[in-house]
């Protein structure tokens, strides 16, 4: 997408979820994309990989 390591981490998740949807759509990548996490995927994830 050509964002910077700075630009990610100053994004919401809805946001950069978005611009990767609109980045892989607009790129012809639309079919590649996997669907959002459930929040239990995510809950496992998060307790996974606490922030620091």
């Amino acid at each position: 997408m050509g964002w910077r390591p700075s630009e990610v981490r100053d994004a919401s998740l809805r946001d950069f979820l978005a611009a990767v949807s609109g980045w892989m759509e607009a790129t012809g990548r639309a079919d590649a994309y996997n669907p959002p996490l459930t929040p239990d995927e995510l809950g496992d994830l998060m307790e996974k990989y606490p922030d620091g």
